[in-house]
C-alpha cells in the first residue's frame, strides 16, 4: 500500500491519470470531428504507454 501512495505522488502518475480522464472526454464529446477525437486520443495513448513504462518511484531509471 505504501508503494502505491509513494507512486500516487509522482507528477508522471498524475500526468498518466489527466490524460486518462481527457480521453474519456474526448470520446464521450458528440460535437468532435473523427480525426480530432483519433488525433487526440492517439496522444494521450502515447502518454500513457510511456508513463506506464516509467517507473516513478526511481528517479535514476526510465
Amino acid at each position: 500500500m505504501k508503494d502505491i501512495f509513494n507512486r500516487l505522488k509522482s507528477p508522471i502518475v498524475i500526468l498518466q491519470l489527466i490524460s486518462i480522464l481527457e480521453t474519456y472526454m474526448i470520446a464521450m464529446s458528440p460535437d468532435l470531428s473523427g480525426k480530432f477525437k483519433a488525433t487526440a486520443t492517439m496522444l494521450a495513448s502515447v502518454v500513457n504507454i510511456l508513463a506506464g513504462l516509467n517507473n516513478p518511484t526511481d528517479k535514476d531509471n526510465f
